[in-house]
């Protein structure tokens, strides 16, 4: 028997917005079901996400030229991975400030309460509050 979930009808949460609203009108305007296609699309990105999630976890993000020499994709993913497998997920502009950080544009910057992105000797590492004055 199918599980039924009350949440399924109530207005307020985006996912049933989408199910009952958006995607109805997507379908009308395109004048065909749009679903099977989102969903062939979500399961292409989601290997493209996997491939290139290996290759970036292959880039060492604390080493400034290994960051400047790779494809600017893989080093913000490779950014992302360790910022976020440390604690400090990033925004899409913490990101480009840390670029800026490997590529000597900055000696650091602040990736987001008062954490921070250091360099020296062309190392990246993450200071924090407490270990800020070390």
């Amino acid at each position: 028997a199918p599980v039924v979930d009350p949440t399924n009808d109530d207005p307020s949460m985006w996912r049933n917005r989408i199910r009952h609203e958006v995607l109805p009108l997507l379908n009308d305007i395109a004048e065909r079901d749009l679903v099977p296609i989102l969903s062939r699309t979500a399961d292409v990105l989601r290997h493209d996400a996997e491939f290139l999630n290996g290759l970036a976890a292959e880039i060492d993000p604390t080493d400034a030229n290994a960051l400047c020499e790779a494809d600017p994709v893989l080093a913000t993913r490779a950014l992302r991975q360790w910022l976020t497998r440390d604690g400090y997920p990033p925004n899409a502009a913490a990101i480009q400030r840390v670029l800026g950080v490997a590529r000597g544009d900055a000696i650091a910057c602040e990736i987001d309460g008062g954490i921070r992105i250091a360099r020296k000797h062309r190392r990246l590492r993450i200071i924090t509050p407490d270990t800020s004055g070390e």
